[in-house]
């Protein structure tokens, strides 16, 4: 017999075990972009669940919902994690913001944003 419980028994463990499973999971099935929602107009970052953000980018039909990396602290404003997310999820999808953030009515960050334009060959 051991003298002390295995790792796994422990259920935080086993739900974070799982939890993080199911992410990978769905991350590998669902959309990598919302396409069919149309062009997209603005962002905002937003804070979602327990001390989570979620990155909103409104498009002509709809909101594609992105998940950020967790904050630290519970009212704390996104940090350079969550903004260096921001920056991967909007060059994954070609778009780029335009202006500074500023402040929505609820209080999130938002800019609008734009399509990323490569030019080719000087033109």
């Amino acid at each position: 017999m051991l003298s002390h419980p295995h790792p796994t028994a422990d259920p935080a463990h086993l739900l974070a075990l799982l939890r993080r499973l199911l992410n990978r999971f769905a991350n590998r099935v669902r959309p990598r972009t919302g396409w069919w929602l149309g062009p997209a107009s603005r962002v905002t970052i937003a804070p979602a669940g327990w001390c989570g953000y979620a990155l909103k980018i409104h498009r002509n039909q709809g909101v594609e919902w992105i998940d950020l990396p967790r904050r630290n602290r519970v009212y704390d404003r996104p940090d350079e994690h969550q903004l260096r997310a921001v920056c991967e999820a909007l060059a994954e999808r070609r778009l780029t913001w335009v202006l500074p953030w500023g402040l929505d009515s609820e209080g999130n960050l938002t800019a609008p944003v734009t399509p990323l334009v490569r030019k080719e060959n000087g033109q």
